[in-house]
């Protein structure tokens, strides 16, 4: 038991140590719509933002896991006028928020009225639940949050600010 356990540590004190932390390592939080001061949009994903710059791959999230190389494309924030942020899952994390909303209403139902109440739970059950998962999942989707850069510098460094 000991030298497995010993095993078991070796490996992962290795896995961890051997992590490299490098900028095409790292998977992109947001997707991203930007459109320029001339009305030009851009899909991708958001990569990095400075001060005065903001990089984005210009494919899709298939793309990056598959590793196809896309060169990043760097907007200055003269140049941006309006950024929309499209968070990673948002659609998986609006089912389970959902879901358990659904599953609350019924346990407090099972425990207000015990759990002998002539089939209510049970047609509850069937209605709130998958109603619950189905609006979870629609506004998961639908959530983006859009930012008015207008070229201003000030409002620039607050996006950067939020999203960090």
């Amino acid at each position: 038991m000991k030298i497995f356990f010993i095993t078991i540590i070796t490996i992962f004190t290795y896995r961890l140590c051997a992590q490299q932390d490098n900028a095409n390592s790292v998977k992109p939080r947001f997707g991203i719509a930007l459109i320029t001061m001339q009305g030009n949009m851009l899909k991708g994903l958001l990569l990095q933002v400075n001060d005065t710059t903001i990089i984005i791959y210009p494919g899709k999230r298939k793309e990056w896991n598959k590793k196809v190389e896309y060169y990043p494309v760097v907007f200055g924030s003269s140049n941006v006028r309006e950024i929309k942020l499209k968070k990673k899952n948002g659609m998986v994390k609006g089912m389970v928020l959902g879901g358990s909303i659904g599953l609350s209403a019924i346990l407090t139902t099972i425990i207000l009225n015990g759990a002998t109440a002539k089939g209510g739970t049970a047609n509850n059950a069937v209605i709130v639940v998958p109603a619950g998962i189905i609006g979870g999942a629609y506004m998961g989707s639908k959530s983006r949050k859009t930012y008015n850069i207008n070229g201003n510098e000030k409002a620039f460094t607050e996006f950067q600010k939020q999203i960090e």
